[in-house]
């Protein structure tokens, strides 16, 4: 990337959209940075028609910068959506014309025809970086050699597949746990919506998981109710985002001997649920640490002197109704 740093303004936007890409990141963020990067070429911006017009240099600095992010996070998913931010700003600040080209010195395609190849491109080094060990898109009825329910009895209390969801109805605690054993390098991905509309169990809390979870005391863990202070004495990593009637977003390592230690808590608005959006999780474990991502912002890593590289992963709730989707297991 010289020529993005090594150019001014460009250098200026450029440090914005790398600034915009820690571990703060987030939409309403890039849509601002895009903004700001706008703003410094106004402000340089010449009646020379024979220099680069001002669109094209903030799409060759998104396109960077999208790329640096899935480089990151690894997410085909978060790359389209950024294309299309950068594409929808582009458009709203009325500097599009009917062609963009690279800044001279680079490539004399069109952006948006470049894009669709540099998209392609970028799925296929994403596929191929990964291996999917399993996945479940919940299109027929819920497999029980797959899935493993626990879940107190109670009113209208289901688990069910619907419309390409893993439907999760309970009016009190439920654990539902993916029957195969994970080893790490290991990196989770699903979306998970929290239904808040007219339904008796309807309550806005609670999107929990379980992951790397064993029993010392005994090789089945699949032995309990979905009560959850039964999964005390379990060693596992847990987040209960949304939390204590949504007021918390917590994570804890269970050590295995009842202790639930508390690794890290949020209580900012930004941290806790929003009815009816669709987040997408991912999870992984691997180079001795583990993630917890949630729309590509990262919430919580931990490198553990300890890691736990082998165990079950388990979606988590108690009195409240969800949908899962796009459920799958990848090999980093």
């Amino acid at each position: 990337m010289p020529y993005l740093q090594n150019t001014t303004p460009c250098s200026t936007s450029f440090n914005l959209l790398i600034k915009c890409s820690k571990d703060s990141f987030d939409y309403i963020s890039y849509k601002i940075t895009i903004n700001k990067c706008f703003s410094v070429y106004h402000q340089h911006k010449t009646r020379d028609e024979s220099r680069v017009m001002v669109d094209d240099k903030v799409i060759t600095i998104a396109i960077y910068f999208s790329f640096y992010y899935i480089y990151v996070n690894r997410s085909i998913y978060k790359f389209c959506k950024l294309l299309y931010i950068t594409f929808t700003m582009v458009h709203l600040n009325g500097t599009h014309r009917n062609k963009t080209t690279f800044p001279s010195g680079l490539f004399k395609f069109s952006t948006y025809p470049l894009s669709i190849v540099l998209l392609l491109l970028t799925s296929f080094l994403c596929n191929a970086q990964q291996t999917i060990l399993y996945q479940d898109s919940f299109d027929k009825p819920l497999d029980t050699l797959n899935w493993k329910v626990e879940m107190l009895p109670g009113n209208q209390a289901k688990v069910i597949t619907e419309n390409q969801k893993l439907v999760i109805n309970a009016p009190y605690g439920v654990t539902v746990w993916f029957r195969h054993e994970l080893t790490g390098p290991v990196r989770i991905e699903y979306d998970w919506k929290v239904v808040i509309a007219d339904g008796i169990n309807d309550r806005l809390s609670d999107l929990n998981q379980f992951w790397m979870a064993t029993d010392p005391r005994n090789e089945d863990l699949f032995t309990r109710r979905g009560k959850f202070s039964e999964y005390d004495s379990l060693s596992l990593y847990y987040i209960g985002m949304g939390g204590n009637k949504n007021t918390t977003t917590r994570f804890r390592k269970y050590q295995g001997n009842g202790e639930r230690k508390l690794l890290h808590e949020y209580t900012d608005k930004s941290h806790l649920l929003k009815p009816n959006h669709n987040y997408h999780i991912i999870i992984e474990v691997a180079n001795g640490m583990t993630r917890f991502l949630v729309d590509g912002v990262l919430y919580f890593s931990f490198a553990d002197p300890e890691l736990l590289t082998k165990g079950y992963f388990g979606f988590r709730s108690t009195h409240a109704r969800h949908e899962i989707s796009n459920f799958r297991v990848l090999r980093p």
